[in-house]
């Protein structure tokens, strides 16, 4: 929707009102009946106060409003979107995949920056990579490393602590951040994901 030209957010505007269009090379105007619903990853009122969309186009069009928060601020959508995306790829495919429960962990844990859209390509790119396969496991999934927030940990306690205590809690946190995804928290320690697994069974509670 932001991305109509002045040119082509008149034409919109003229149709809504009017209920009428033309057809390209027409001569005669056509009656439309129908209803539209608009879709925008944009600040629209923001757009309208820079000029960059129309005014008037854009109360026309927010007879009612409905905000969907970003993918990664709902991430119980995750795994039956996931799921969903996978089931019509196996039935367009005629194959039966289906992801494991580390896979889904995985999905679950990561911020999806590109939304559902993204989300979907995974899935797609995951079924190929998995090849004859019928479980499609994390190694499978293609997710992009996460930015450097520049976020700080901070380990506390009530005494000295020994080296292997600071790398309990260390491990514990990390865990806690990237929701139990053993990959992300592996690759921050830069470890093995088997070294990782060793040091969550070995760990024992900080005083």
């Amino acid at each position: 929707m932001h991305r109509l030209s002045p040119a082509a957010q008149a034409k919109l505007l003229r149709t809504l009102e009017t209920r009428t269009y033309r057809r390209l090379g027409g001569v005669r105007d056509s009656r439309c009946d129908a209803r539209f619903i608009a879709a925008t990853n944009r600040d629209l009122e923001q757009m309208v106060a820079g000029g960059r969309f129309r005014e008037d186009l854009f109360y026309r069009l927010a007879g009612f409003v409905i905000q969907l928060p970003p993918l990664r601020e709902r991430p119980e959508d995750i795994r039956p979107l996931a799921q969903y995306f996978l089931a019509r790829r196996n039935a367009y495919r005629h194959v039966r995949k289906r992801f494991t429960e580390a896979a889904l962990q995985a999905l679950e844990a990561y911020r999806w920056p590109g939304n559902v859209r993204e989300l979907r390509n995974v899935v797609e790119r995951s079924a190929i990579l998995s090849g004859e396969a019928e479980e499609i496991r994390s190694e499978h999934l293609t997710l992009r490393p996460e930015p450097e927030t520049g976020a700080v940990v901070e380990l506390r306690f009530d005494h000295e602590p020994t080296l292997e205590e600071i790398r309990e809690l260390y491990v514990r946190e990390l865990m806690q951040r990237y929701r139990g995804h053993r990959a992300l928290v592996a690759e921050r320690l830069g470890v093995s994901e088997r070294t990782l697994y060793r040091m969550l069974r070995q760990r024992s509670p900080v005083a």
